[in-house]
């Protein structure tokens, strides 16, 4: 069976997929990333094991082809951020990003999680491109943040993005008065 012919399955991610996700990020990122858990599969199999990562993976002919992961805080239980998001140029412009995120986002509620919230960095558009289709609107923007893992001695502004996945996101604070007209659209 040829390549274009062959279907790219997108599944939770297993202990045993830790090297190949490693692996796709030093292909994709080099020493680069933001997150240097990465690079070490004992780490990735740690995170997910804990419960501090919920990733999910593509495969193509037995190679992980994408991951993406859901990142919890501790502190935040019902909430968690995507991330950990790459992919090969071997299925570049078919969705695949798309698709491994939207399979952690449904799975979310599963896991007690009823806000998604997405990091995007300016400068990596298919990120940003990524967000929409999932659901996700821009929350803030915070300028020249931290060091560029894309451009060498630069700063990177990020995108704040979030995604409500029940129907009261938000805790039930007592919120200032003069509040109302900007929480409405989150409540």
């Amino acid at each position: 069976m040829r390549t274009s012919e062959t279907k790219t399955v997108i599944r939770d991610f297993v202990p045993a997929d830790a090297e190949g996700v490693s692996n796709l990020f030093r292909a994709i990122y080099g020493p680069r990333y933001v997150y240097p858990e990465v690079y070490l599969p004992s780490l990735i199999r740690e995170r997910n094991a804990g419960g501090k990562w919920h990733s999910a993976i593509a495969e193509l002919d037995g190679e992980i082809v994408a991951h993406a992961a859901l990142l919890h805080d501790q502190e935040a239980p019902g909430q968690a951020e995507i991330a950990l998001t790459v992919a090969s140029p071997r299925v570049a412009g078919r969705g695949t990003g798309v698709r491994v995120c939207r399979h952690l986002r449904d799975r979310a509620p599963q896991w007690g999680i009823g806000m998604l919230t997405a990091i995007l960095v300016s400068s990596h558009v298919q990120s940003q491109r990524m967000a929409n289709p999932l659901g996700f609107g821009t929350t803030g923007l915070l300028l020249d943040y931290l060091p560029s893992s894309f451009l060498p001695n630069a700063r990177e502004s990020y995108v704040l993005a979030c995604l409500p996945l029940m129907s009261c996101p938000l805790p039930c604070l007592d919120w200032p008065d003069g509040c109302d007209h900007w929480l409405s659209a989150m409540t």
